[in-house]
């Protein structure tokens, strides 16, 4: 719903998300090219070249119409990795040079966690699929600034570049149950049962201030049948889970608890950690 207050023209407004993965631009399946090093085996006298041919798809559940401040939802950013057979560093980056200064991005969908970038790395083992959701909200701020901000883009259409790097040049990042890739799946079989989130820091042991983490479960794939908890008696519901590492403990394990409540049992939940 739109705020009276704010004198806008009815006019729609659509956001593009422009994916960029290495120098070729695409919206909806985007390759790119590489250069890469192989080498001559003394017995077939061929240079043998690794595949690297990585693939980003974007799948969006935005509704195109009627965007405006006070309104939010969600895409979906996948990384493949089926075509590269090396491993592989990623990050994935947005251009907030020519947006609402109120539209933000986050990790979660309570908006809590602003995300600036996401980075991991692909191993070659599977799975070769790195999913990642992205939630966005445009705040609705009644003010001179927030109003001749907003004005200027509910007239346009809104352009939001994603840039998408993956390079064979490998940065080291968080370790979530043993792949250093910050999203995943969790198989749940049976009505309830538990599983466990292992956070490993050893990449951080060197910094001296301490690291922020949120783990996030989109529990909205199971359309409200599972519910997840902290606790072994299925009292404390949580939708994320979030915790600081101070360099004392390098790994960090996270149980989670969960109850099936519908006719729904079982399925693969999504997880990404976000390290800020």
């Amino acid at each position: 719903m739109i705020l009276k207050n704010k004198l806008f023209k009815k006019k729609f407004i659509f956001f593009i998300f422009l994916l960029i993965i290495g120098i070729l631009v695409g919206i909806k399946h985007s390759y790119s090219y590489y250069t890469t090093t192989g080498k001559i085996t003394s017995t077939s006298g061929y240079v043998s070249i690794p595949s690297f041919n990585p693939s980003v798809d974007l799948g969006t559940n935005i509704e195109l119409s009627n965007v405006a401040p006070g309104t939010q939802g969600r895409f979906k950013i996948d990384v493949n990795f089926s075509d590269v057979e090396t491993e592989s560093f990623y990050e994935i980056t947005y251009d907030d040079t020519n947006i609402p200064k109120n539209l933000h991005f986050y990790a979660d969908a309570q908006f809590t966690t602003r995300i600036s970038s996401i980075k991991g790395v692909q191993k070659k083992e599977k799975p070769k699929l790195a999913e990642h959701f992205i939630y966005w909200k445009w705040d609705y701020v009644d003010s001179p600034e927030a109003n001749a901000d907003d004005s200027r883009f509910m007239s346009q259409t809104i352009v939001i570049p994603f840039n998408v790097r993956v390079s064979q040049s490998i940065e080291h990042t968080i370790i979530v149950n043993n792949v250093e890739k910050p999203t995943g799946r969790i198989t749940l079989t049976g009505e309830q049962g538990s599983f466990n989130m292992r956070l490993d820091f050893q990449n951080f042991a060197h910094r001296v201030e301490n690291l922020n983490y949120i783990i996030y479960f989109n529990t909205s794939e199971f359309l409200g049948n599972l519910e997840l908890y902290s606790d072994s008696s299925f009292n404390d519901r949580i939708s994320s889970i979030t915790g600081t590492f101070d360099g004392t403990n390098i790994v960090i394990n996270q149980p989670v608890y969960y109850k099936f409540e519908g006719s729904q049992v079982g399925g693969n939940l999504y997880y990404m950690v976000y390290v800020y």
